[in-house]
């Protein structure tokens, strides 16, 4: 309905929509896309088909003055049902050699403290299944895992594993069922 086309651009903005800034209150959009009861599609499309080398993103999100409990990118769903959607799904085709930021990179350059960290993964009423599943079908070096820390760590534990409600059953297990002459656990 809307075709905006600036082919000819190298700076500047195509398009400016300015918010009401301070006086925007909870609830207020300065874009809202509404999709009504869709099943499918995509309600905001990105697309490059250069070979994007930009360190800004093709999509930036910046919120330089951000404090205590502000949440940069939110993405919920009250549904119920989910079996074998995502809410957050990140993939990629490459074969080369992913050495420097990794296919998801998280990144702090202060020196925060306190005990919950870079990633937070919280799920509070899951009382059976897995929290978190890391799977690789056809890996056959390397490491599945790799935690490494170049500092003079002088803590009370680099990797920590605190099931403080454990009565019974198992806090850490390792089963190698097709080993035959390799190593099961090294310490």
């Amino acid at each position: 309905i809307v075709t905006l086309t600036a082919s000819g651009m190298t700076s500047g903005s195509a398009l400016l929509l300015t918010g009401g800034g301070a006086n925007l209150t909870v609830g207020g959009k300065v874009i809202e896309v509404a999709m009504g009861a869709a099943t499918t599609g995509t309600g905001l499309s990105i697309v490059t088909s250069g070979a994007y080398t930009g360190t800004t993103g093709v999509l930036s999100i910046v919120a330089d003055s951000m404090t205590t409990a502000g949440v940069g990118i939110a993405v919920s769903s009250t549904a119920t049902g989910m079996t074998t959607g995502s809410l957050l799904r990140v993939t990629t085709g490459s074969t080369g050699a992913i050495s420097a930021n990794g296919i998801v990179s998280f990144a702090a350059s202060g020196a925060h403290t306190g005990t919950v960290g870079l990633l937070h993964v919280v799920s509070t009423a899951t009382t059976s299944g897995t929290l978190q599943s890391i799977l690789s079908n056809s890996m056959l070096t390397g490491a599945m895992l790799s935690i490494s820390g170049s500092g003079a760590y002088t803590g009370t534990g680099f990797v920590q594993i605190t099931p403080s409600g454990l009565t019974t059953g198992t806090a850490v297990l390792v089963t190698c069922a097709a080993i035959t002459t390799g190593i099961g656990l090294t310490i």
